[in-house]
C-alpha cells in the first residue's frame, strides 16, 4: 500500500507535470519551477504543525 501511494503518485504527478510543460513555454515553466521550493516549504511546514506538537514560535530564535 505504502509502495502504490508513493510510487503511483510520484508517477502520476510526473506524468501530469510533463505533459503540461511541453505545452507551455519556457518562461511560464521556469516560473512554475521557481515556486516549487517555496510550495514545498510551505506544505512541510503546515504538514509539521499540524501533525505532530511544534508550536510556530519553536523555530524561531
Amino acid at each position: 500500500m505504502l509502495l502504490w501511494r508513493g510510487a503511483g503518485t510520484m508517477g502520476l504527478g510526473s506524468l501530469l507535470w510533463f505533459r503540461d510543460v511541453m505545452r507551455m513555454s519556457g518562461t511560464a515553466a521556469s516560473r512554475f519551477m521557481a515556486v516549487m521550493p517555496l510550495s514545498a516549504a510551505v506544505v512541510a511546514g503546515i504538514a509539521a504543525v499540524a501533525y505532530s506538537d511544534v508550536r510556530i514560535g519553536d523555530d524561531v530564535g
